[in-house]
């Protein structure tokens, strides 16, 4: 298929990671080389297709790493797999012809090795002291054959005391959410591990791919680029969906039999990836902003080690909660609400606040967990979680006295009369900027996120030309997307603009701009 590869080309991709999702939890990839595929049975059924066949293997993998020059990042299965079978894999992939696996590669087409490999990630997805316990063994075992290669681990490792040399982090959310974290990585401690966001997509409201979802990301990687010097790479999720094999959504490159679109998302990427420059200038950016307002009930459900009993929602008694249960209490449509209870607990609890009732990937609640002698707030929006507010230490121990109270962007969490959290939500920025340079220009993204033009005054302590080239994506509508029957519905425009040190620029609503200002000679 020449016009994907050429989509991938054009694209600019610096990297590819496979295995990615679930999948790379259960791979096996002896199953995925040779004439002779092994299928598997899904281990979570899916109603297009629960069996993996295996068309789509190594070879074909770095192969297209080939053809689109893109460097690997190879996934290990730490879940089901051994230090072992991955130097089985290396063999297969970088062995000497008369090895075993090198002979086996050579039989299948590709008598020399493959590009060299460079980033291997120890898992996908995996969390908590199991996992920890698989990276280390792992880590260890491969670290000593391999010291060269760029280790990545799933989740912050490091926190465990253990060697991690880059994590891996993971966010698939609403546009908003990526608006409200543009500053996420400019908080970072410079001297902790680097940072590869391995799986990133706008994905609720978004889920065929438009400019709302990409103006999101867009938006969110003005801040990755801002600290690129700890955000080392970065992976849209997924790169490409047959429409007959339809298992996750939005997918950036999608195709048919005969023919193929992008969504706008690979637009945007495709403009910030033709845009690096050599790196950050200083720069500040003052724009106006958006209050986030959240709607929502909340929800309750009990266990054997935590039950609710008497329970006041807006002042108004309500009735208790059946045991594992979950049970909603509010208005789901209401901003300003309150929540008070008697809870008997043997030390966790674990409350729902702003909860639409969405779950799985459109999932949107805000849980005020206490467990371990900590209390904290956690957002979960889609597939992405962030943790709110500074955690508390705090037990619990037979009749407590919980009231939680919501109101515009703002909540309070009491715990027996006591404040233990108090806090306001991010607001959503109109415009989201970086500035790069490099040897002959400034280049200036600008992301507009509002539905109204903005008129911006940029200004430079350098001299420049007259004339700058901007390039502008955007449409009439947040919703606007590509198709089959009209592929060029949102793809962007290039204009050559008045421009000087000091001078004036209107961007159009709901658009990504990338300003190509030349010094003056």
């Amino acid at each position: 298929r020449q016009d994907v590869i050429d989509g991938c080309r054009e694209l600019g991709v610096g990297a590819m990671r496979w295995p990615g999702g679930c999948c790379a939890d259960h791979y096996h990839w002896k199953d995925g080389v040779g004439p002779e595929r092994y299928p598997r049975l899904h281990p979570i059924p899916e109603p297009v297709n629960p069996v993996w066949r295996h068309e789509f293997g190594t070879d074909e993998f770095l192969r297209l790493c080939e053809l689109t020059g893109a460097d690997p990042v190879i996934t290990v299965n730490t879940a089901t797999g051994t230090p072992q079978e991955f130097l089985d894999w290396y063999e297969y992939v970088n062995g000497d012809p008369r090895t075993r696996y090198g002979r086996q590669r050579a039989a299948n087409g590709h008598p020399a090795p493959f590009t060299v490999l460079k980033y291997l990630e120890i898992g996908n997805e995996n969390h908590g002291a199991e996992y920890q316990h698989r990276y280390k063994l792992f880590y260890d075992r491969l670290k000593a054959q391999f010291p060269d290669f760029i280790y990545i681990s799933t989740e912050h490792t490091e926190q465990a005391g253990l060697p991690t040399e880059m994590a891996d982090d993971h966010f698939y959310s609403d546009p908003e959410f990526f608006v409200a974290n543009t500053d996420m990585y400019d908080k970072l401690d410079r001297g902790s591990v680097d940072i590869y966001c391995g799986e990133y997509a706008a994905t609720i409201n978004c889920k065929e791919g438009n400019l709302y979802g990409a103006l999101g990301e867009a938006a969110f990687l003005t801040g990755i680029e801002r600290n690129q010097d700890k955000v080392l790479m970065t992976s849209y999720a997924p790169l490409f969906q047959n429409v007959k094999y339809k298992a996750w959504s939005p997918d950036m490159i999608v195709f048919n039999h005969y023919e193929d679109y992008v969504i706008p998302s690979y637009h945007m990427l495709a403009m910030f990836g033709a845009n690096r420059g050599k790196y950050v200038c200083d720069h500040t950016v003052t724009t106006a902003s958006s209050r986030q307002f959240e709607t929502g009930a909340f929800a309750v459900e009990c266990s054997d080690a935590f039950r609710v009993q008497d329970i006041l929602v807006n002042n108004a008694p309500c009735a208790g909660v059946p045991n594992r249960e979950r049970v909603l209490y509010g208005d789901p449509a209401a901003n300003a609400q309150s929540f008070t209870a008697n809870v008997l607990s043997s030390g966790s609890l674990h409350l729902r606040f702003w909860d639409c009732g969405r779950n799985s990937d459109d999932q949107e609640h805000f849980d005020w967990i206490i467990e371990d002698g900590c209390s904290r707030v956690v957002h979960y929006n889609g597939w992405s979680s962030e943790t709110l507010c500074a955690p508390v230490c705090c037990t619990l121990s037979g009749q407590n006295t919980v009231s939680i109270r919501t109101e515009e962007d703002r909540f309070e969490i009491c715990l027996n009369g006591e404040l233990l959290h108090a806090h306001t939500l991010a607001v959503l920025p109109h415009l989201s900027a970086v500035c790069t340079v490099d040897d002959e220009q400034i280049i200036t993204k600008m992301v507009n996120f509002s539905e109204e033009a903005i008129s911006v005054r940029l200004s430079a302590d350098a001299d420049m030309c007259g004339h700058a080239a901007l390039t502008t994506l955007t449409s009439d509508s947040y919703y606007a997307a590509n198709s089959f029957e009209n592929k060029n519905a949102v793809a962007p425009v290039v204009t050559e603009v008045s421009a000087a040190s000091d001078f004036t620029l209107v961007l159009p609503p709901r658009s990504v701009n990338i300003l190509n200002h030349p010094f003056s000679k």
